[in-house]
């Protein structure tokens, strides 16, 4: 949201310029000084548009001196609203100054809120509070005619029929010529109204423009329309917050839940929602961020196996060849060195089996073997060829069919 200098213009002689438009849903609100830089006295104009064309004026004419600064009261633009400002000499800055609000929540925008134009002393409705809402206005009261006009003002607690003689703000006040009477602060509740009236032949604006605030904010309510800043902790059921939010109590969240953080203490059913159980597939957990795991009920922990319930189990046992180590409170799962089956090893659909009976061994691809291979037994072939076999160098060695034809060829002809 804007703050601060919102906006500052030298306007053109006798021309309507804009020197500030609030954007849509927003409520700006703050003074603005006008200053001087002629010798001779000049004429300036100041008020508020919603369409830049027709303006609804705050100051009419006003005359300032050479040197002189005139600043206003506070001036509500909401919604779109315009802030139109002119000046009889070039040499006249506006200077415009505050600060925006959002208010894209309430029903009703606060702003320029009504205006209307009185010419004698028959009441009119200025302006109702809508339901709901509290307002702080600002009126301002501008006479645009040459001659001196005498305006009324006054709250009715309900509409313009039941305002009574008691109920005036101020009466018969006199405006001078081009002159603004300007009232602040009026504070106003649902359904109130405020009501004004002129004297016979006059030319009197009267103008309504504010902040509305929605909630009842006569009570203990505290009703925030933007954006909220604690720099300490906030305790809801205890006014001794141990963190930066402490709740005493149950919490309801009806969006998401983003936790950069750990999260620590016991999850139960008890306070956790029941669809926590039974999210499916999970991202993956850091082990060190959990404290411990509690069954859902005193009957135990429901096990599964590739997804079919096999039992309720209280205490998991880890059996033989399953390493289990727990320190600094993390647990470690992992296999031991040796590794003992009690039934058949299979590998990948027979590819390599062990029988865990026999301890027969079928190895349906290559066996490599880059070491001795040592064999306690026979070598069965099965009637298959040993291939590959190299040169014999000791007595003992088998080897390869070459080798031997040699020999033998040899052996015949030292025969012959």
């Amino acid at each position: 949201m804007a703050f601060g200098l919102l906006g500052s213009i030298v306007p053109q002689i006798n021309r309507n310029e804009v020197l500030y438009q609030s954007t849509s849903n927003n409520l700006t609100f703050g003074k603005v000084s006008i200053s001087s830089k002629n010798y001779n006295p000049v004429k300036i104009r100041l008020g508020i548009s919603t369409d830049n064309i027709n303006v609804e004026y705050l100051e009419y004419n006003k005359f300032i001196n050479y040197g002189e600064t005139f600043e206003t009261q506070d001036v509500y633009l909401g919604n779109g609203q315009s802030l139109i400002v002119r000046s009889n000499n070039p040499n006249v800055n506006f200077l415009f100054y505050g600060e925006t609000l959002d208010e894209s929540v309430n029903p009703v925008k606060s702003g320029l809120l009504n205006s209307v134009a009185s010419s004698n002393n028959t009441k009119k409705e200025l302006y109702t509070i809508p339901a709901n809402a509290n307002a702080t206005v600002t009126l301002s009261v501008c006479n645009l005619d040459s001659q001196p006009a005498r305006a009324r003002i006054g709250i009715s607690n309900s509409d313009l029929n039941s305002f009574d003689s008691s109920e005036y703000l101020e009466y018969d006040v006199e405006i001078g010529p081009n002159q603004t009477y300007t009232r602040t602060d009026i504070k106003l509740t649902a359904s109130q109204t405020l009501v004004c009236s002129s004297s016979e032949d006059s030319n009197i604006s009267f103008v309504c423009h504010g902040r509305l605030v929605y909630g009842q904010v006569t009570s203990d309510d505290l009703i925030v329309n933007g954006n909220a800043r604690i720099d300490g902790n906030v305790g809801v059921g205890t006014l001794f917050a141990r963190r930066k939010l402490d709740v005493i109590g149950d919490a309801l969240i009806s969006g998401g839940l983003n936790v950069s953080g750990i999260i620590t203490g016991t999850l139960n059913t008890t306070n956790v929602n029941q669809a926590l159980l039974t999210l499916g597939a999970l991202p993956s957990i850091d082990g060190s961020a959990l404290t411990g795991v509690v069954a859902q009920s005193s009957s135990g922990i429901t096990i599964r196996e590739n997804g079919t319930n096999i039992g309720v189990a209280t205490i998991i046992n880890f059996g033989p060849n399953i390493l289990a180590t727990f320190g600094g409170g993390v647990a470690l799962i992992s296999l031991e060195n040796d590794v003992n089956v009690s039934n058949n090893l299979t590998v990948s659909s027979n590819k390599f089996t062990v029988d865990g009976v026999t301890g027969d061994t079928e190895i349906a691809g290559t066996l490599g073997i880059s070491s001795t291979l040592t064999v306690s037994s026979n070598i069965n072939a099965l009637n298959n060829k040993v291939i590959n076999v190299g040169t014999a160098t000791s007595s003992t060695d088998a080897t390869n069919k070459n080798y031997v034809d040699t020999r033998s060829i040899a052996m015949s002809i030292a025969l012959s």
